[in-house]
């Protein structure tokens, strides 16, 4: 089981994400499933990283400026 304060688990797990919403054989509502996954698991790592302190200690830090990869595009 994932250790869900793991930032560095929740990005590769959102990597996963990514590589399954490319898959050619992937439809397209499960692609935008597994893209909506990627977005909320990399948010929860920005969010793990911050209670490590490791943002710069802001609760400022917003992860919306955070490039998201979306296959095809």
């Amino acid at each position: 089981m994932i250790d869900t304060l793991n930032a560095d688990k929740l990005r590769a797990w959102a990597s996963e994400c990514a590589v399954s919403a490319s898959a050619q054989d992937c439809p397209a509502e499960a692609k935008a499933r597994y893209l909506k996954m990627q977005e909320s698991l990399l948010a929860l790592a920005d969010n793990a990283d911050w209670l490590e302190g490791k943002n710069g200690g802001s609760a400022a830090v917003a992860p919306q400026g955070r490039a998201i990869l979306q296959p095809g595009l």
